[in-house]
């Protein structure tokens, strides 16, 4: 499997003009998002999901890089036997050729289903089929794998979206790019499932969404947890 190297990044969103106000940082130990109740997702059907942040290990520096959890995972994860990036989606694990390495640039983060293959694109760049899912994802975890006290997000995520529109790898392209201050509901058509942009700029105990489910913090320390990119 070939091993390919990022695309462009940024300290302010990859590698458009898109204009970030502020992010959440998870400090890695036990910060974590709930959602309650769960966002389901159908993904017998095309779905989206996507978001921002830098490149970070866990907790225990070797498992997941980014967790979005149920009872059944879904996340990001670094296999080290090969430094590739892993995605696991409903618990089956995909490994991909993005060839994996921990650094602070933001990079945009995207996999999509459509015409019944599930899509991997980082940066703008189409890294291929990572599965077929066709199970329903229940996630109501963000920054944790389920109860885990030692898998958990060490570092800043920003711009979360999931929608079961259809898209298309240059509308993917189109919210990487920016442009005009394009966000993903700039560029996706329909209501998402759940869209949070976290742009709180004041102490505050939930992550207020756009559209769908907020998401409550737990553990966080509200003073210092919204940091500005």
């Amino acid at each position: 499997m070939l091993g390919l190297n990022f695309g462009a990044t940024s300290s302010s969103g990859g590698g458009g003009a898109y204009d970030f106000e502020n992010a959440l940082l998870f400090d890695g130990v036990n910060d974590y998002l709930l959602t309650d109740p769960a966002v389901d997702v159908d993904v017998t059907g095309d779905f989206i999901i996507s978001r921002w942040s830098p490149n970070h290990l866990t907790k225990d520096g070797a498992a997941s890089q980014f967790v979005v959890t149920s009872a059944t995972e879904s996340d990001y994860i670094l296999n080290a036997a090969i430094n590739r990036l892993r995605i696991r989606v409903n618990g089956a694990n995909y490994d991909t050729n993005y060839n994996w390495s921990a650094n602070s640039d933001w990079h945009h983060y995207c996999y999509y289903r459509v015409s019944g293959v599930i899509k991997l694109v980082i940066d703008g760049v189409d890294y291929g089929t990572v599965g077929t899912n066709t199970n329903i994802l229940s996630y109501r975890y963000m920054g944790r794998r389920g109860s885990s006290t030692t898998l958990t997000l060490n570092g800043t995520i920003d711009d979360w979206f999931v929608s079961e529109e259809t898209v298309t790898l240059t509308e993917v392209q189109d919210i990487y790019n920016g442009g005009a201050g394009n966000n993903p509901t700039t560029v996706i058509s329909g209501t998402p499932k759940q869209y949070i942009n976290f742009n709180q700029s004041s102490p505050d105990s939930t992550a207020t969404a756009q559209n769908g489910s907020d998401m409550a913090l737990n553990n966080f320390d509200t003073s210092t947890c919204w940091v500005a990119h």
